[in-house]
């Protein structure tokens, strides 16, 4: 074939074969964009049928509810029975919510027994649980509240605040003539203080002349429920109308134990104020004051508590709060904590804040803490420095301890107290 002949022939083959690779290409595209279409047609089937699927669920549990609805309105035994299964079993607690109102709309006190049987199957510290004893004691009252003393379950306090809400002076009466009942299981100790959890959530002040009567009495646990009172308050106000609050207690005792409550609590949220506060407290509440700020504090910042009592005058609570302060600091940082000691004059605030030095490093280096002990000036406070470090010592070395001991030259009341398990 000559030259010419071929080149003809390869301009004619050309457009042929131009025509098979596009018409396999544009097959090849017509597949990829058939394949992609169905994954997407796929994608919004399996979306739709997901959809459908919550759409139907939830339709299914509105229907339920429903049904559940209707039984209430009936509420005998067998249908409480019904709708507290479907309580148990239902895993949306939106929709298990709505489904245990249904017998706590439906209750009272003739069939609150049954639908408690239903309700101690559920979590006790659910809501559900504790709703259910609260609503019981403020429709039923002392029968609520006696009926916990037979129980497992601890639905005695929160039956008792039901009741307190409901009808605070009956239960107050109830209370007072409690002792000449002597119910088995109900201890008198549990329902005072139900009585006043109860009290400081509907009306402090009646809560405080009921705590105020305990303590003319000689009540020991009345500092301890006004504690607790304070303790709320705090929760729902700022510290100066809680302060004002502890200022006009009736007695010392109350504004004590209150002013430890208020500046544990805002020592530790807002140390800042707090410490202002306490330093301008009147001196018959001011030890409470200071050391529960600055132990508060300390939890926080051990160095800024350490350096505000230390600004204040010398006194039992600076002392016992720098003592607290140092404790906490040896805990998280030790050295840190041994270079402030280093750095502080000589004084009794530097002996109490070597003895809280030394409570704390004598549970891993009982030798070192001996040594810090060693460098306090107040004998009284060496002393007891070196009893935990020695106790501590024996307890980890007891033969390396003992010789320590009988080399020490320490009086024998100390020795004695270093050898004597602590109590």
């Amino acid at each position: 074939m000559t030259r010419k002949k071929l080149i003809i022939s390869i301009y004619c083959i050309t457009p042929i074969i131009a025509f098979l690779i596009g018409s396999r290409i544009q097959s090849e595209n017509q597949a990829s964009n058939a394949t992609e279409q169905s994954k997407s047609e796929n994608k919004r089937t399996s979306v739709s049928s997901s959809g459908n699927y919550n759409i139907s669920k939830s339709d299914a549990s509105e229907a339920k509810l429903e049904a559940l609805a209707e039984l209430a309105n009936d509420l005998n035994s067998s249908n409480i029975e019904t709708i507290g299964k479907a309580v148990f079993e239902e895993t949306d607690p939106l929709m298990r919510r709505k489904m245990f109102n249904l017998l706590l709309d439906k209750m009272t006190s003739d069939n609150a027994l049954e639908i408690r049987e239903q309700v101690i199957k559920l979590d006790e510290k659910g809501t559900e649980f504790r709703d259910f004893h609260f609503i019981w004691g403020s429709m039923a009252g002392a029968e609520a509240v006696i009926h916990g003393a037979s129980t497992e379950e601890t639905d005695i306090q929160i039956t008792m605040e039901g009741w307190v809400n409901s009808s605070p002076d009956e239960a107050i009466e109830w209370y007072k003539g409690l002792d000449e009942l002597k119910i088995n299981g109900l201890y008198t100790g549990w329902v005072k203080k139900s009585l006043v959890d109860g009290l400081a959530s509907t009306n402090i002040p009646q809560a405080v002349d009921f705590i105020k009567n305990l303590s003319d009495k000689g009540d020991r646990k009345a500092n301890e429920l006004i504690h607790d009172v304070a303790l709320k308050l705090t929760r729902t106000m700022p510290l100066n109308e809680v302060a004002d609050w502890a200022t006009n207690l009736p007695n010392d005792g109350m504004k004590k134990t209150s002013t430890k409550a208020i500046g544990s609590t805002f020592g530790y949220s807002d140390p800042v104020t707090a410490s202002r506060w306490a330093s301008t407290l009147d001196p018959s509440v001011s030890s409470e004051g200071i050391y529960s700020v600055g132990e508060a504090w300390a939890r926080r910042d051990p160095a800024a508590s350490s350096e505000w009592l230390s600004s204040l005058p010398e006194s039992q609570a600076t002392n016992k709060g720098i003592e607290k302060a140092l404790q906490h600091w040896a805990e998280h940082d030790p050295k840190s904590a041994s270079d402030h000691l280093v750095s502080m004059p000589e004084s009794d605030h530097k002996d109490r804040a070597i003895n809280g030095f030394v409570s704390r490093v004598a549970k891993e280096d009982p030798q070192a803490a001996i040594l810090w002990a060693d460098t306090i000036k107040n004998e009284s406070v060496r002393n007891e420095a070196f009893v935990k470090a020695g106790r501590a010592y024996l307890r980890n070395d007891s033969a390396a301890a003992n010789e320590w001991l009988d080399a020490s030259g320490l009086p024998n009341g100390v020795k004695d107290k270093i050898n004597s398990p602590k109590k």
